[in-house]
């Protein structure tokens, strides 16, 4: 089985945590210029990071921590945020895959760049958990 939602997807360099959320309110009609949701939502800020198995282990990232700052929009611009965390993989996919299916794209990260192939500098080279993705579609076969 396979299910594609049709949303135009706009780019803004260095923005992956609102950047599908941009897309899903121009879906709905709304417009922002760049970088208004990430200064609206308090970017000016950092995110730690420590993880063993990471090269380095430590990191610091420049920019709000997506967890705060999607809570602040949401209140700010007025949508409904739901939050999964802490699932396995298979619960995670299956929710997932059931608000694709009622029509509702999905937000997902943060995501370890170290398995996305489409960042070839960092792809199984270097952990770095700190990337969100546009989820609109499946298809089992693939």
């Amino acid at each position: 089985m396979k299910k594609l939602l049709a949303l135009a997807h706009k780019l803004c360099e260095s923005t992956c945590y609102v950047n599908g959320l941009e897309d899903i309110l121009a879906w709905k009609g709304a417009v922002f210029t760049d970088y208004l949701l990430s200064v609206v939502g308090r970017m000016a800020g950092f995110a730690y990071l420590r993880f063993k198995k990471a090269d380095p282990p430590c990191m610091v990232y420049w920019g709000a921590s997506p967890k705060y700052l999607m809570k602040d929009l949401s209140k700010i611009i007025g949508f409904k945020e739901t939050v999964i965390e802490g699932k396995s993989f298979r619960n995670t996919f299956r929710t997932l895959r059931e608000s694709i299916d009622r029509g509702q794209p999905v937000v997902a990260g943060a995501l370890d760049i170290y398995y996305l192939h489409y960042y070839p500098d960092l792809y199984q080279k270097r952990h770095m958990p700190i990337h969100y993705v546009l989820v609109v579609g499946y298809d089992d076969e693939e």
